[in-house]
């Protein structure tokens, strides 16, 4: 059963995919694999690393970023010099 979760990253990758002005088919021919392959990947069916890494690298952003329930999630750093401490 799928989870509302598995359905919103989903989603977010579809949007990475369509603001980088991609479909699922022409990436596939980019990275020269099939189209079955990309959409397996997409929809996280796959676990290939190298078919992962692929897809990020042509996309660039992270694995994080695209497939946070594979890779964990993102870690956003804070501007620590803007900061303040309070009780000081």
């Amino acid at each position: 059963m799928k989870t509302l979760n598995h359905n919103e990253f989903l989603i977010n990758r579809k949007k990475m995919l369509y603001d980088r002005r991609y479909s699922m088919s022409r990436l596939a021919i980019d990275l020269g694999v099939t189209p079955q392959a990309v959409i397996a990947a997409v929809h996280a069916k796959t676990k290939s690393y190298t078919m992962h890494k692929k897809i990020v690298d042509k996309l660039g952003v992270s694995l994080v970023a695209f497939w946070p329930e594979l890779y964990g999630e993102e870690i956003v750093h804070q501007d620590v010099d803007h900061l303040t401490v309070r009780g000081s």
